[in-house]
């Protein structure tokens, strides 16, 4: 998990590439698949961020010099912020962003479990760090926090036999990324163009289905006046139509009424433009 160059990241990156005539090499883990927790979906599994924080704890007390060690408090927690860094960001959305930064190249991919096929996550541990994960999509306070932390780390100590043999040697991993990064750079060209990175203005956001908002009012007047409780809900909400629609601290009543077919975090602009253009 690279909590250095996280996706808003991304543009900086390709700008100094660009400056610089230099290429970017992006470094992925081979299998990835989209994780849903909650409504939210990540690139990453929670395989993957349990093997990470199970490397943290690992680390001899003070011995980091990023101090991201057992002996850091909320060191667990510190590791499941830098997953959440690629929130709602799919697997392909992810991989189409990296070819826009520094360079048209694909990702080089290296094998980070011993195998495809993964033992199942102990529950003990899913559960920990779906909590800790759900509480950072939410306001949060200092003692939610400390106990989060408590269960990670009880959690993946109460369960090391899991993570026995669960990755790839290091050496193996080493020769697949020297060896593809070898290739990668005896095709670049004698001249590396630059190129401008995608701007906010060629970007497909949502591909959506747009209604009268007049219109849908009239129909839930239509229901109203049969259903009680839906006229109840409706009364009380009544003086949060001043609220700010997309203030998401505000009780929202949402004006501009649509159907969202498909949105850029979780779709690529490539299907995107292929499906609706």
């Amino acid at each position: 998990l690279d909590k250095n160059v996280p996706p808003i990241s991304f543009s900086s990156v390709h700008s100094l590439c660009s400056v610089s005539n230099c290429i970017s090499a992006a470094v992925l883990p081979s299998g990835m698949q989209d994780t849903v927790v909650e409504n939210d979906v990540y690139p990453f599994s929670l395989e993957f961020l349990a093997a990470c924080m199970n490397r943290v704890l690992r680390r001899k007390q003070n011995s980091h010099i990023g101090k991201l060690d057992c002996a850091t408090p909320n060191c667990c927690m510190i590791v499941v912020k830098f997953y959440c860094f690629y929130r709602n960001i799919s697997v392909p959305v992810l991989k189409e962003r990296l070819l826009n930064v520094g360079t048209s190249n694909e990702p080089i991919e290296i094998p980070f479990f011993l195998t495809n096929e993964l033992p199942a996550l102990p529950e003990e541990v899913k559960l920990a760090l779906e909590r800790a994960i759900n509480m950072l999509a939410q306001d949060i306070n200092c003692t939610d926090v400390n106990d989060a932390e408590s269960s990670m780390r009880l959690a993946i100590q109460n369960n090391q036999t899991y993570f026995d043999d669960l990755t790839a040697p290091l050496e193996h991993t080493k020769q697949v990324f020297n060896s593809k990064l070898s290739h990668m750079i005896s095709s670049l060209p004698d001249v590396i163009e630059s190129r401008s990175p995608v701007g906010l203005s060629q970007t497909i956001k949502i591909a959506s289905l747009d209604f009268d908002y007049d219109k849908c009012c009239s129909v839930l007047d239509r229901v109203k006046n049969s259903f009680e409780q839906v006229k109840q809900y409706f009364d009380e909400r009544e003086d949060h139509k001043s609220n700010d629609e997309n203030d998401t601290t505000q009780n929202r009543f949402i004006r501009s009424v649509h159907c969202t077919f498909a949105h850029n975090s979780q779709v690529t602009q490539s299907e995107m433009m292929a499906l609706f253009n």
